[in-house]
């Protein structure tokens, strides 16, 4: 899964990096996965509560999607504001419920975003983007 580029520099980047200013793609990329499979782990736990069989592949960027829900948080002052995953969790999980969804698989795919193509005082924090793709078998008609 390719990442797009983003400046390694930025604040909205703090909460993933550990603050550190010298960090390399590499670690960038390792640690924002690692991120991610804590919020997937976290959304299985909380599909269990309601009866929701949601699975995640070894592998996860191997799943063949056929369907994706996305929230963007924007950056704030308070820099860990756009990782407070709850806030993405309830609006997953409101969409899951909402469309009858009860066994499904699924990954999540977060992408910081540094850089915008019209930058504003609104947006100068950046954002972070949850994309949570799920893969639905299709129902073969009798």
């Amino acid at each position: 899964m390719e990442r797009p580029e983003v400046n390694l520099k930025k604040p909205i980047l703090w909460p993933i990096s550990g603050h550190r200013k010298d960090i390399s793609r590499e670690e960038y990329v390792k640690l924002l996965e690692e991120f991610e499979r804590r919020c997937e782990s976290s959304l299985i736990e909380t599909f269990k509560r309601v009866d929701v069989r949601a699975k995640v592949k070894t592998d996860p960027y191997s799943l063949p999607f056929t369907h994706e829900f996305v929230v963007t948080l924007k950056g704030e002052s308070y820099t860990n504001g756009a990782y407070e995953f709850y806030r993405v969790a309830r609006r997953i999980v409101k969409e899951v419920l909402n469309k009858n969804l009860y066994s499904f698989r699924f990954y999540l795919f977060i992408n910081p975003i540094t850089e915008f193509e019209k930058p504003t005082l609104l947006n100068s924090f950046g954002a972070v983007e949850y994309r949570f793709r799920y893969y639905l078998k299709e129902e073969k008609e009798p």
